[in-house]
């Protein structure tokens, strides 16, 4: 599809390192100098564009195809919600998709990802709610081999700081950390963002009923919609 909706693959956690080869010439004074994407190797975060599906059983029929994609990767995989509802709908979905899970209950943070990487046996998925993940002031190396971490959030909370504290718990472990959003057209905060007509656009570049598409308009407009909420609902 064109800039207004591509197919989102469901094998999105993937890692994609890119070398980069600088060469300065001598005559560019230091300040206009432009420093490669990562001057001291891969970052431990990284941010997936939002994937964008018509519907609620759209996006878990994504969701679901992202997860068996990864079945035999060694990475783990933690699902968040930010509400009860999109949890409990979650749950019933990965029961009735047979797939090996566990409830996170307890507080989420580098010592509990310490204890998991130790653990005889790891399940593939993990399922929390947002309030538990907790963010940590840690200071180590880029290099930490494992464990490799994928986080999906499933839904988006109306105020912007509490997917920012999200953001800042994948930012804050010693881990590698892939962060990605699956989002309907239906979802509370996404209805009030995206309007039909945007819809519509996407219609005419051949969206499909079942199709999960990344879209910079649509990211746009609901990074503008939160960022609104923001100034609404000061904290």
């Amino acid at each position: 599809m064109s800039q207004y909706g591509s197919e989102a693959k469901p094998g999105w956690i993937v890692p994609a390192l890119r070398a980069t080869i600088m060469i300065v010439p001598q005559h560019l004074p230091l300040q206009f100098m432009k420093l490669p994407r990562w001057p001291f190797g891969p970052p431990r975060f990284r941010r997936f564009e939002d994937s964008f599906a018509r519907n609620r059983p759209s996006k878990l029929a994504g969701l679901r195809a992202a997860i068996e994609n990864r079945r035999h990767s060694d990475q783990l995989l933690i699902l968040v919600a930010h509400f009860a509802e999109t949890f409990t709908s979650l749950q019933n979905a990965l029961e009735s998709w047979s797939i090996d899970y566990d409830v996170v209950t307890s507080t989420v943070d580098s010592h509990w990802l310490s204890r998991l990487d130790t653990a005889e046996r790891q399940k593939p998925v993990y399922l929390t709610l947002a309030q538990m993940l907790v963010a940590e002031n840690i200071r180590t190396s880029h290099h930490v081999a494992s464990p490799r971490l994928g986080v999906i959030a499933i839904d988006l909370h109306p105020l912007p700081e509490k997917d920012f504290r999200l953001e800042q718990f994948c930012r804050s472990l010693p881990h590698p950390v892939e962060l990605g959003y699956f989002l309907s057209f239906d979802d509370a905060v996404v209805r009030q963002a995206i309007s039909d007509n945007a819809i519509r656009i996407l219609d005419l570049f051949g969206m499909g009923e079942n199709e999960l598409v990344t879209s910079l308009m649509l990211s746009r407009r609901l990074k503008q919609f939160l960022s609104k909420q923001a100034k609404l609902y000061p904290t």
